[in-house]
């Protein structure tokens, strides 16, 4: 009884404890299967597409609820929404073809390894120069002011700006590019696979 009652709080199901599962909405009977695969206390718990076909709010629900199980278990989640990925994960596993092909902590698989820098003029030629520097490829120019991306790690900034600044450069941004889960996918599969992320 007292473990019942724990996953019922746990899964804030008190105000529905007394019904039937068939009078449930989606998102509550969702929280029933939760609270069924807690009763235990498990050390591990698996969600598959714990968010599907929920409404926004539930699926707000959801995430608070992974982020408490979190605390005392590994919480593993299986699904393709990468946008759940990253509103309620740390670590990032993606399969391809029954094979693991990506394995890291989402901050750092974000961060990625190019910078980004704005500048007032054309400056190729000055960045490619700039000890660190594997490549530059330019973005483009809007307003006049011409965007690259270089291929270094972000300890490199200091040797960019001063480059640019002797080449008599004015700096209007310089920071690390951050990736989104969608371009790290198309980078690790040509085709779709499962994914499997898991938080704590």
């Amino acid at each position: 009884a007292h473990a019942i009652a724990r996953s019922i709080r746990r899964t804030t199901l008190a105000d529905k404890a007394t019904q039937t599962i068939q009078t449930l909405s989606r998102g509550y009977r969702q929280r029933v299967g939760v609270a069924q695969a807690i009763l235990h206390d498990p050390d591990i718990v698996i969600l598959d597409e714990p968010t599907n076909g929920l409404d926004p709010t539930q699926i707000l629900q959801m995430r608070e609820l992974i982020h408490e199980l979190a605390k005392t278990a590994t919480v593993i989640v299986s699904t393709h929404i990468l946008q759940e990925v990253q509103a309620a994960c740390d670590r990032v596993l993606i399969l391809r073809s029954g094979k693991l092909v990506v394995d890291s902590r989402l901050d750092e698989l974000q961060k990625g390894s190019r910078l980004l820098v704005i500048v007032d003029d054309e400056a190729a030629e000055s960045l490619a120069s700039v000890d660190g520097v594997a490549g530059v490829e330019a973005r483009g120019k809007v307003d006049g002011r011409w965007t690259y991306a270089l291929d270094a790690d972000d300890v490199v900034a200091p040797r960019v700006v001063d480059v640019l600044n002797s080449a008599g450069r004015s700096i209007y941004a310089l920071q690390p590019e951050h990736r989104d889960l969608e371009a790290v996918f198309a980078e690790a599969n040509e085709i779709a696979p499962s994914v499997e992320v898991s938080h704590g």
